[in-house]
């Protein structure tokens, strides 16, 4: 377990292990961590949005297919990920909530209702 004052950073090295960094929060390197961490948000919120679409278009007489299952346990995972992102990055000192990007709101229908139904999170 890595040092509690190391920041782990959004990629990994070559050889696909962590990289960590021990510095200044405003440094030049957790700026851009920062934007990666940023795009990989946004990125994540987009696939979701797509597997919802997908969803959304599955006939009846597949849902117990193992992919269309698979899908919604991904897409129910995947959801839950970045509504931690959104609680923790709304938690960081500095931070207001006005400036996280990913809004767990992005993910609601205009009513605020979640768009996955129900049944896509058993």
């Amino acid at each position: 377990m890595p040092s509690p004052e190391l920041r782990l950073l959004p990629w990994a090295s070559d050889n696909g292990n962590p990289c960590y960094l021990n510095g200044s929060a405003d440094s030049a390197m957790a700026m851009y961590a920062d934007e990666v961490e940023e795009a990989q948000l946004e990125d994540g919120d987009d696939a979701l949005k797509w597997a919802v679409q997908v969803l959304d278009e599955v006939e009846v007489n597949t849902e117990d297919d193992d992919r269309t299952k698979a899908l919604k346990v991904a897409a129910a995972a995947l959801s839950n990920a970045l509504r931690v992102a959104d609680s923790r990055g709304a938690r960081l000192p500095g931070y207001e909530s006005s400036e996280i990007t990913c809004d767990a709101r992005g993910r609601d229908d205009d009513d605020g209702n979640p768009r996955l139904p129900a049944e896509a999170f058993r």
